[in-house]
């Protein structure tokens, strides 16, 4: 082993420590809201007349897909005129402060509070009303202790439909602008117009880049207000019934005459919209078809990023088995596969207090379809642990959604060299769970790149300086163990290059250039969890070089003299270059 190994491992031993501690320091907050019910959602796109796309912006305001998480609390309106003006070429929000005043001020203008209660209690212009929409939520949101609690009570279930004017609470408006929208022609034309100029500066020749796709791309900006509804302003709201089935409208319309924030402003975030197809598809998009990919892929985007800030969207619930680990959710509270969840427990303090310590992660393996459950008999989601200790019943679940990507960054030894090598990974698992419901979990795609350098190395009769480029893309499956620990297996295949500078000054004359080859790669691994999103990872490849090696001189060219033929192991190239390399990487999840 290599003095930079055990430089490398003693870094790591030093760091696990340190992050142990910083972790438990993390783990502990002093409060954790255990109920958890379901938020409604009002979208409403600012709709600019001076956008070229406005037309097809404002027909795909109409055709939003509301997540299962979320009731939708669907108007007749879908947008709002902008409240503050910008052309397609603004970028960002100068003033946020100032920008989301204005769009509350709208709203408030709009009478949209007034609007959502109209909507939850059903209430026409006589006055009259219908309760069924909180009935059938209250009872939808309702849990397996919510139906124990009223069964033992004595009005008995009906009180679950009651239970529904306290989501009016959770009525959140989500206002979104789409801008900078630009077509892949326009993208493409960008980006030859770089690399032309670029080609000009560096006097080298202009590729032009492949145009794959067609379709537009943009920006989402979204911003997130609440509706105010406390129990003064349901007091307001009760006494201007006239009967059990009439609303005196005049008194329904001065409700909110003395709050002064009927709509409070919660939250901004910004994210990348695409609505794209690729040429190749036989069948086209319409343009209208794209801009509704486009509004609802920013959405979905901009829902991601709001669940990653704000409590009230993460779903929360009690563990009702450690073994294996369930709980009583499913996808009626849009739980996909290998949903991130941290596990809490209460914390008794001397003085009689309770804190929550953070107890471990879990991931969903197979979520339950509870859609159409009977009341008080709802299945459960099944859970594997990736950190932390042990896991009890009566625990809390609460959903952190994470990006499902991992970096790593390490040393590798191959070739009897040692190696820097960096890794990245996407876990399919999770982006699949969008799609299909599957058990399917740790299962990403991987690529990783290494550096190697050989000093005065003779290959096919020339002494020069090498140095190799190992680049690998394949597809890894883990399986997690004993609450912190995982193993797993890897396949896939790659590049290598070996590129070699020797210019001689005299003569002016460039003879760098490098070989190449492909190779096939499998492997297993082994990891530990040190932390929160931290693990240490020991990978073993069997790297196996395949096909004919090929020469490329000094602008990537190939060099068609070059003989056939020639293998990667060869005895006058690369005979060491094949067989098992090893790898320590510290990997972080986002």
């Amino acid at each position: 082993m290599t003095k930079k190994f055990l430089i490398l491992i003693a870094f790591f031993i030093v760091s696990k420590g340190f992050l142990f501690a910083q972790t438990d320091d993390a783990a502990k907050i002093t409060k954790l809201e255990e109920n958890y019910d379901r938020s409604g959602l009002t979208y409403l796109l600012l709709n600019f007349n001076n956008d070229r796309y406005a037309d097809y912006l404002r027909n795909a305001s109409a055709k939003i897909v509301v997540p299962s998480k979320f009731d939708n609390n669907i108007l007749s309106e879908t947008y709002i005129s902008g409240s503050y003006y910008r052309d397609e070429h603004s970028q960002g929000v100068s003033n946020l402060s100032d920008t989301k005043s204005k769009i509350q001020e709208k709203l408030i203008e709009s009478r949209l509070n007034y609007k959502l209660l109209e909507f939850w209690w059903g209430i026409h212009a006589d006055g009259s009303y219908t309760a069924n929409t909180i009935q059938e939520r209250g009872i939808y949101n309702a849990t397996d202790f919510d139906v124990s609690k009223a069964d033992g009570s004595k009005i008995g279930r009906a009180q679950l439909g009651d239970a529904g004017e306290q989501l009016i609470g959770n009525s959140y408006i989500f206002v979104y602008d789409i801008k900078g929208i630009k077509t892949m022609t326009e993208i493409y034309d960008a980006q030859d117009a770089a690399a032309k100029a670029k080609a000009e500066k560096d006097k080298t020749e202009f590729k032009p880049v492949n145009r794959t796709k067609n379709g537009f791309k943009g920006e989402i900006v979204a911003y997130l207000y609440r509706l105010a509804y406390n129990d003064t302003i349901q007091a307001y709201f009760f006494e201007s019934f006239s009967d059990e089935s009439t609303i005196d409208i005049d008194k329904f319309n001065t409700i909110y005459n003395n709050v002064s924030q009927p709509i409070k402003y919660v939250s901004y975030t910004t994210a990348s919209a695409e609505g794209t197809q690729m040429n190749a598809n036989p069948i086209q998009k319409t343009t209208q078809e794209l801009f509704d990919k486009l509004v609802n892929d920013g959405i979905s985007s901009a829902i991601s990023s709001f669940e990653q800030s704000l409590e009230q969207f993460r779903v929360k619930t009690p563990i009702v088995n450690a073994s294996p680990i369930k709980a009583k959710v499913g996808i009626k509270e849009g739980i996909t596969t290998d949903r991130r969840f941290f596990v809490w427990e209460y914390i008794e303090k001397s003085n009689g207090e309770t804190d929550a310590k953070r107890a471990g992660i879990v991931r969903s393996r197979y979520v339950h379809d509870n859609r159409n459950d009977e009341l008080g008999n709802m299945g459960t989601t099944n859970f594997y642990q990736v950190s932390g200790g042990r896991i009890r019943e009566g625990m809390i679940l609460q959903e952190r959604v994470d990006l499902g990507i991992g970096f790593g960054m390490g040393l590798m030894s191959y070739a009897e060299k040692t190696a820097f090598l960096m890794r990245m990974e996407l876990s399919l698992s999770q982006y699949l769970g969008y799609v299909i419901n599957t058990p399917l979990t740790a299962f990403k795609f991987f690529g990783d790149v290494s550096f190697q350098s050989d000093k005065d190395r003779e290959v096919n009769g020339v002494t020069d300086d090498f140095s190799y480029t190992h680049f690998t893309l394949g597809l890894n499956k883990e399986f997690y163990f004993a609450r912190r620990f995982h193993f797993g297996f890897l396949a896939g295949g790659g590049v290598e290059t070996a590129s070699w500078k020797d210019t001689d000054d005299s003569e002016d004359i460039d003879n760098s250039g490098h070989y190449s080859t492909i190779f096939a790669a499998v492997g297993g691994k082994f990891g530990v969890n040190i932390g929160k999103t931290k693990e240490l990872v020991v990978t073993v490849m069997q790297n196996s070089p395949m096909g004919d090696v090929t020469k490329y001189d000094s602008e990537g060219e190939l060099d068609p003299l070059f003989p056939a033929g020639v293998k990667w192991t060869d005895t006058n190239f690369f005979p060491e270059r094949s067989g098992l390399g090893v790898d320590f990487t510290l990997r972080i999840l986002f």
